[in-house]
């Protein structure tokens, strides 16, 4: 089995990085950003829930979509992204 790099973002909480085509996450869920309109509109149609939007710091004219995570969301996001999901208990 091919290992994942668990990484630390600002706030110390740990987070998964993509390898080979599958994503790992831990078991943590709050808000997640999608920085692609495309994947975050598909996502709301499947009927996940938005927390809200913002502008993105490092390109204004673009937006930043939030949704609530759940482990529904990170399988719709995979599979929806051609990847695999597999949460690390």
């Amino acid at each position: 089995m091919e290992k994942v790099r668990l990484t630390r973002d600002l706030r110390g909480e740990l987070f998964a990085s993509i390898t080979k085509g599958v994503i790992m996450m831990e078991k943590k869920f709050g808000l997640i950003n999608i920085y692609k309109k495309t994947l975050a509109i598909n996502l709301i149609n499947l009927g996940h829930n938005l927390s809200h939007t913002m502008r993105n710091r490092n390109n204004p004219t673009y937006q930043v979509f939030v949704l609530h995570d759940t482990p529904e969301l990170r399988e719709d996001m995979a599979r929806l992204t051609n990847n695999k999901y597999r949460e690390v208990l």
